[in-house]
């Protein structure tokens, strides 16, 4: 019989933990394609703009939600308009090459939806790395 290696529990508890990031995403991804498509089909917004617009509402929604259900935070670490402002002004070099990827492959003739989806798989696991440790401070070494 082979033996398995033993699970490494901060894996597994970090996966769960993007696991929930990403499902707490849900509610401002979804109004984030609907408010994306508004703007696009019935405004007469650039979709570039409209896209830059979308993806403030989107990272706000999402900072006040993974701070409530995802993450360890605490005003110990830093006051939440500390760590609003920190998550903002790091997500949003993150979302600035999320939204000129995005802007690219429009240009390219990709769909405007299906560039939003390619982003949202690309650019995940790179906000919720930033988004903890905003929320939570550095790792705790001290083991």
């Amino acid at each position: 019989m082979r033996e398995t290696a033993p699970v490494n529990s901060s894996f597994v508890s970090g996966a769960k933990r993007f696991g929930a990031f990403m499902l707490i995403g849900l509610p401002a991804f979804v109004l984030a394609i609907g408010l994306n498509a508004a703007l696009v089909e019935w405004t007469p917004v650039p979709v570039w703009l409209a896209y830059a617009f979308v993806l403030w509402v989107q990272v706000t929604i999402n900072f006040f939600l993974a701070r409530h259900f995802v993450f360890e935070s605490t005003t110990a670490h830093a006051s939440v308009r500390r760590q609003y402002v920190t998550f903002l002004g790091g997500v949003s070099i993150v979302r600035g090459l999320d939204w000129l990827a995005y802007v690219l492959m429009v240009a390219a003739g990709v769909f405007f939806i299906a560039a939003q989806l390619i982003n949202v798989v690309v650019f995940s696991v790179v906000r919720f790395l930033f988004a903890r440790r905003v929320m939570e401070g550095p790792p705790n070494r001290t083991r």
